[in-house]
């Protein structure tokens, strides 16, 4: 039988009460932080405890209370929270990159973000800036095992960085991936058996297509390809199970006599869409 949960918990509406009293009076701050430190960990991760207790003390308390002995307080409250946060793996399961940054400073904080996470399932995306990315490439795939959602971005040629990854995703399920222009072929997903939704976007992806394990998805979508390009994905269909929901997005501006042209195929697909 589940149990039930009330929000907010009482131990905060104690704590919510405690405070209050503790500014209108003008009592010792001090006297806060047995309850502070008697938080369990549970009440402890909330993230509106944080922004509360920073409301409550902008808005209740005059800028007289404002002294050393009440900052002291909020440090004892924001250490609590800082030992939680860091102990606590499923707040570090998402990592996000889109450039700006070098990639020295890069691998130090990946390298923290991982650690952290331990072997809490990762959701990765990756939008390769204008910096070099292939170091920190390197390092996020010798932890591909942790992947669960992975959304990379990047030039075809990077593609190749994350080798490491190959035959290492047991825990995949979401796959998106975008190339930017053309490259060597790749193989990085081939042997992914949770892998249930793929998105592929641009026409570069198309050689390396046939070696995913199609079979297995529940959602299969390629989209901005011209229809010229569509027939070699199209022609993948037989290749999807019954319970596969199929997108194909297409380029189109005017109606296109190619889009006539593509040749029929028969399919046990329960959806196909159709997007230009």
């Amino acid at each position: 039988m589940g149990t039930g949960c009330t929000f907010p918990p009482s131990g905060l509406l104690t704590t919510d009460v405690q405070i209050r009293e503790m500014l209108r009076s003008s009592q010792p701050p001090e006297s806060l932080s047995p309850t502070i430190s008697a938080l369990s960990d549970e009440l402890a991760r909330l993230q509106p405890i944080g922004t509360n207790l920073a409301s409550w003390w902008a808005r209740e308390s005059p800028k007289s209370y404002i002294t050393q002995t009440y900052l002291l307080t909020v440090s004892r409250v924001s250490r609590r929270w800082r030992n939680v946060a860091t102990d606590t793996p499923a707040l570090w399961n998402r990592i996000h990159i889109s450039g700006g940054f070098s990639p020295q400073e890069m691998i130090r904080f990946y390298v923290l973000v991982l650690e952290r996470g331990r072997n809490s399932p990762l959701d990765l995306v990756v939008v390769k800036g204008e910096s070099n990315c292939r170091s920190v490439f390197r390092l996020l795939a010798t932890d591909s095992e942790r992947w669960k959602t992975t959304d990379i971005q990047c030039d075809m040629s990077d593609l190749r960085y994350f080798a490491a990854a190959q035959g290492k995703l047991p825990s995949l399920e979401t796959l998106v991936l975008y190339s930017w222009d053309d490259g060597p072929e790749v193989d990085l997903i081939q042997v992914a058996p949770k892998l249930k939704i793929l998105t592929m976007t641009s026409p570069f992806l198309l050689k390396i297509i046939t070696k995913f394990p199609l079979h297995q998805l529940h959602t299969f979508a390629y989209v901005e390809l011209i229809p010229a390009e569509a027939e070699i994905v199209i022609r993948l269909m037989s290749r999807l199970s019954s319970a596969t929901k199929f997108r194909l997005g297409l380029n189109i501006c005017d109606p296109d006599p190619e889009i006539l042209e593509l040749s029929p195929i028969t399919s046990n697909l329960i959806g196909f869409t159709l997007q230009t």
